[in-house]
Order: C-alpha cells, then structure tokens, then sequence
C-alpha cells in the first residue's frame, strides 16, 4: 500500500511541476485575435509605405503574460472606408507581463487599395484575417507570397514592391480571385476560415493545446493509469471466493 502511495504521489508532483512551468509560458495570440479581445489598437501615422502604423498592446489578463505576433499577410482595414486598407510586410512579437502595456511605432506596411486615399494621421486599423486564411483566392496566396519575398529581400520601403502589390490587387480585385470583403471593417470573427499557416505551409499553434493544457493532460493520464494499477493490486490480493 505505501508504494502505492508513492507512486501517486510522485505522479501527481510530477503533473504539478509540469503545470507550473508550462503556466510560466506566454498566452500566444496572433494580432487579430487581441484586437478582438480589446488588448491592441493600431493608428496610423500618416502614409501606408513602411513603418507606418503605430500599435499600442495592453495586457489586462489577470496573472498570465501574452504573445502577440503580428504577421506578414495581416489585413488592417482601415474605419475609414474613404481610405486605403494595408497589409502587414514584417513579422513583430510583443511580449507583456500582467498589467503592462507597450506602444510601438514599428507596424510595417503596404497599400492593397490603389484607388482609394492614403491614411490619414491618426486613422484607425481594424485587423481582417491573414491573407494565408483566404486558400479560395488565388491573388490572396500570390499576394502573400510575394510579401515573403518583399520581407526577406528587405524591400518594404520600395516605391516598385509597392507597385507590384498594386497590381496583384487590382487584378485579382477585377477578376475575383482577390476578396474583396478582406478589406471591410469589422469582420466576424467566427469566419469559418482555416487555420493559419507560416511561410512554410506549417499551420500556426491555433486550436493546438498550450503547455498548459498538455500539462493537465499528462497529469489526467497518469492519475489515471495509478488509479487503475490500485484496483487491479486490490483485485489481485483478495481470496478466492471472497
């Protein structure tokens, strides 16, 4: 019985360590779903070709750091439907500890409107869902692709990149291989759309279990497979007939 004992004891020590350290991990969100939970803001400064959305990150998570990662591909229409909407050409993580906030000026752009007014000073971004969300539009694939190409030649101040984005839009806008709802404001969050995926085709962490959640996992199963042990040891150890 005392080893018993033991062996559930060191299990269930065993699972808890596994929580505690795995709960030390941040909360990873891509951009589009803290600007859903409230915890991002993005304004313009003026112009839509580089650096030019400043962002603000608070975390009002009680007791958990965050991870927000803002993504090449990233749709920010902009509320002010007179304007263009930009796409994100440069991967940012920002990290937060409980109740800290951040403000960054270093959101990288381009223009996916050509037709439309440049934005404004102070003008405010909504986040649509990634271009690698959009597999029906073959624009959309060939629009990220190319800010692939864009980010790792380091061309995101380039006046001809952004000529070539415009014309993978306008394009794909005409013929209907671009969507044009990816630049409305206030999409729904419950699109329907398929996980994300990296520039690898890899499909990023959404709906895969945090550590946390393995952790628990872990701990469930191995309580389990004890419990089990116990009542099979009892079983063994009673007299025949009893």
């Amino acid at each position: 019985m005392r080893g018993i004992l033991a062996i559930v004891g060191v299990v269930a020590l065993a699972g808890l360590v596994m929580v505690i350290a795995s709960a030390q991990q941040p909360l990873k969100m891509t951009l589009q779903e803290a600007a859903q939970k409230g915890l991002v803001q993005l304004r313009g400064k003026g112009g839509y070709l580089g650096d030019k959305v400043a962002i603000d990150v608070i975390n009002n998570i009680s007791g958990q750091s965050i991870q927000v990662t803002a993504r090449i591909g990233d749709v920010l229409p902009n509320k002010n439907t007179n304007e263009q909407a930009l796409v994100v050409t440069k991967n940012l993580d920002i990290v937060l500890g409980p109740g800290q906030s951040v403000k960054l000026d270093g959101l990288w752009t381009m223009c996916i409107q050509e037709h439309k007014g440049a934005p404004s000073r102070g003008a405010i971004f909504d986040v649509a869902p990634n271009l690698a969300n959009w597999t029906r539009f073959p624009a959309a694939q060939q629009l990220l692709t190319y800010l692939y190409e864009v980010d790792r030649q380091g061309l995101h101040t380039s006046e001809a990149a952004q000529r070539k984005v415009w014309d993978i839009t306008n394009d794909g806008m005409k013929n209907g291989s671009f969507p044009k709802e990816i630049i409305t404001t206030n999409i729904s969050p419950s699109t329907g759309f398929t996980n994300p995926k990296d520039e690898k085709g890899n499909t990023i962490a959404d709906g895969v279990p945090t550590l946390t959640e393995w952790g628990l996992i872990a701990l469930g199963l191995l309580l389990a497979g004890s419990l089990a042990f116990m009542i099979r040891r009892r079983v063994a150890a009673r007299p025949a007939g009893a």
